[in-house]
């Protein structure tokens, strides 16, 4: 059992901040794909060429990936406080845990849903979906 149930409203009322979230998270994984995309290049011209003439510019790109993983584990732990439940961080996918006739079950969103519309038992996932 969970320690938080949420009702169809209050699950609805979250739904700006969980898209802003996602939206954060698909932008910051962007960028870390990119600067460790061009940290592997500059390692592989640093080692053709012997020289350290880029450590700086590869000390930057490699706290850049910090930064952005940080900031994502920590929208992360923002869901997890909450009570919301991340299934999948690429798809955007959730639930949040509710009641339906007396039984946990769980409200269902994905990444550019614009409500919740779906539900499914605990034990399905997402293939389980159902409509409200």
């Amino acid at each position: 059992m969970t320690e938080r149930y949420f009702t169809l409203e209050e699950a609805q009322e979250i739904i700006p901040w969980v898209q802003s979230a996602f939206d954060s998270i698909h932008e910051l994984s962007s960028k870390g794909i990119e600067s460790r995309k061009t940290a592997s290049a500059l390692v592989e011209k640093m080692q053709s060429n012997g020289g350290s003439q880029h450590d700086e510019e590869l000390n930057a790109l490699q706290i850049s990936v910090q930064e952005s993983t940080t900031v994502m584990q920590s929208t992360l732990d923002e869901f997890a406080s909450r009570g919301i439940i991340v299934r999948d961080v690429q798809r955007g996918l959730i639930d949040f845990p509710s009641l339906r006739e007396g039984r946990e079950v769980y409200l269902c969103w994905v990444d550019g849903e614009t409500t919740i519309e779906f539900w499914h038992e605990v034990d399905t996932g997402f293939p389980g979906r159902q409509p409200l």
